[in-house]
């Protein structure tokens, strides 16, 4: 009785401490956490696990293989608090086959198969995600450590009470109890997840207890021999309601690497505000510079436009003169130009004063080509006047030519287009 009392009290302490860490999820608490993870609330990460195997009954004398194995299964309750820690609650039942021993009421040799029963609360230990970490994704495998204790009883069938250890009853008589012992458990399960909420385990539980779980007696052992049994289980473990955890804080070695990655951000963003003020002053520079571009264009537009009607003033009120506008590099007459030429070949032959010697002197400009470069076309250009001239007639004894380059601006020194001229006086 006292055992089975034992078996309740460790299965409140299991519910209590689960309880306890999802009261301190909704109150608001500060969780406690290991590497990082905080315990989550009472309906996560719960687990079903069963299955089945032979068990095999350590220590004994039996003769044969086949005289120490039986069947059992089992199925167990997990709560995970951690990916590392968790604990279960597990009951194991099945049939065991040994030998009976002579300390017992069987003579020796009388095989014993009893039915047997073994509850126990575990603590687990996933190695996997201890020694791998776990990055929220199930692994392909997990090695999980389980070590608890519980109370077992055996030949729950009563089929050999013969065998069971004699007490003394209250009203003076003699009396046997079925054989029922504390016990410890150190198991080893390897889980093959199938999906996040399924696996396929293989366990190894090894239990140890007193010889007085074995109703008359083991065969080979001494009466003060120690109870061992080996159980080997195929199974399978299903995991239901929220399969994660939650992270509450970070490890040493997270908040090293946060800290050198906040140190290369504020290095970044350090680097960027420099570049920001550096592009900031470059487009503050360019801004002027265009203003002063647009100014200086301004300026040109105003000289062009006052020497356009200077021009045209020239044009339209002197009668002595010609003056004519060449493109960039070209002395070619155009059609514009010839026809002012004939109108000037007809002035120079209907003129009363036939002595008199026309001067015409090319220019160019000074912001394109060589300096010898622009003499020899603004010769090239009063050359071509001469010509022209004389082929409409004019004699050539009253006609002179000379190339000036860019030593003098006939019209207007700022605006170099003005100045791809030739200039008859």
């Amino acid at each position: 009785m006292k055992k089975l009392f034992s078996l309740v009290v460790l299965l409140a302490a299991f519910a209590a401490t689960a309880y306890a860490a999802d009261a301190k999820e909704t109150s608001g608490e500060k969780l406690p956490h290991v590497q990082g993870f905080v315990s989550n609330t009472f309906a996560d990460n719960w687990e079903i696990s069963l299955g089945i195997g032979p068990n095999f009954l350590c220590k004994t004398g039996s003769k044969g293989f086949g005289n120490i194995v039986g069947v059992g299964a089992y199925v167990s309750a997990n709560k995970w608090f951690h990916p590392v820690f968790g604990a279960r609650l597990a009951i194991e039942a099945g049939q065991f086959n040994y030998i009976g021993g002579q300390y017992g009421q069987f003579e020796t040799g009388d095989k014993v198969k009893p039915v047997f029963l073994f509850g126990h609360i575990d603590v687990m230990a996933n190695l996997s995600n201890w020694i791998a970490g776990y990055n929220g994704k199930n692994h392909l495998y997990d090695a999980i450590l389980m070590v608890g204790a519980g109370v077992a009883a055996n030949d729950l069938a009563g089929k050999y009470k013969d065998g069971w250890p004699k007490i003394q009853k209250k009203n003076g008589k003699d009396g046997a109890r079925m054989p029922h012992e504390y016990a410890f458990n150190f198991g080893w399960q390897n889980r093959f997840n199938v999906c996040k909420s399924l696996s396929v385990d293989l366990t190894l539980n090894y239990m140890l207890s007193r010889k007085g779980l074995a109703p008359g007696g083991i065969y080979g052992q001494r009466v003060s021999s120690r109870w061992n049994a080996l159980n080997v289980y195929a199974g399978i473990t299903y995991r239901f309601n929220r399969r994660d955890y939650d992270r509450s804080g970070a490890t040493i070695k997270e908040y090293e690497v946060l800290v050198d990655r906040l140190t290369r951000i504020e290095k970044q963003m350090a680097d960027a505000q420099a570049e920001n003020t550096r592009l900031q002053q470059v487009a503050a520079e360019q801004a002027n510079a265009l203003a002063a571009a647009q100014a200086l264009a301004a300026e040109r537009e105003a000289a062009l436009k006052a020497a356009q009607e200077k021009v045209l003033l020239l044009i339209e009120h002197d009668t002595e003169n010609e003056l004519l506008f060449y493109l960039c590099g070209r002395s070619v007459l155009t059609n514009n130009n010839k026809l002012r030429l004939n109108r000037f070949a007809e002035k120079i032959l209907n003129s009363e004063n036939k002595e008199h010697v026309y001067s015409i002197f090319g220019f160019a400009d000074a912001e394109t080509g060589s300096h010898q470069g622009n003499l020899k076309l603004a010769e090239k250009r009063a050359k071509v006047v001469y010509d022209y001239l004389v082929a409409q007639g004019v004699p050539a004894e009253r006609l002179q030519y000379k190339g000036c380059g860019v030593d003098a601006a006939p019209i207007n020194k700022l605006v170099t287009e003005q100045n791809r001229t030739v200039v008859i006086y």
